[in-house]
């Protein structure tokens, strides 16, 4: 199963689209490299996220936008990414998991319960644990597929996921 890019981040995902856009739709990543002034470390897991909400492709060394990259826009965002991750793990077992307890669910027991299904994203539980809330609070709250209650450390299915 193929886990989402834990250090990829919005705002860096819609900055390399917008690049490649700029460049016509189609980029070298090699090329893509120096206009987005990212090192590759970082580059990778951006392009790796891009593949996998289907907004481009990748073909020897040249990343090239989906229709649906080439439509993705500040206001579209949220609706267009959040179908995506709904099927992307950890995302989709954690949506799973919400649905079926129908509670809100602190971010440890989450974490537990995702591990139980074989839902890891670093070897040591307080890591993963720690990973887990900052790739929800960075992708799934602000696409609005899940709510987070800071006060409880929660998580609940938004609105938009019911």
């Amino acid at each position: 199963m193929a886990m989402f890019p834990v250090n990829a981040g919005i705002s860096e995902l819609r900055g390399v689209v917008l690049i490649i856009k700029e460049a016509g739709g189609s980029i070298s990543i090699s090329q893509l490299d120096d206009e987005s002034e990212l090192d590759i470390d970082s580059l990778l897991p951006l392009v790796e996220a891009c593949k996998m909400l289907g907004l481009a492709t990748v073909a020897d060394g040249i990343i090239t936008l989906t229709s649906e990259g080439q439509q993705l826009s500040m206001k579209n965002f949220a609706d267009m990414v959040s179908k995506r991750l709904a099927s992307i793990e950890p995302f989709s077992s954690a949506i799973s998991v919400l649905r079926a307890s129908n509670r809100a669910l602190q971010t440890s027991e989450l974490a537990s319960l995702l591990l139980s299904r074989g839902i890891m994203l670093h070897g040591d539980f307080e890591t993963g644990r720690l990973l887990l809330k900052s790739m929800l609070l960075k992708w799934a709250v602000r696409t609005e597929l899940l709510d987070y209650n800071a006060e409880a450390d929660s998580w609940s299915l938004s609105k938009r996921t019911y």
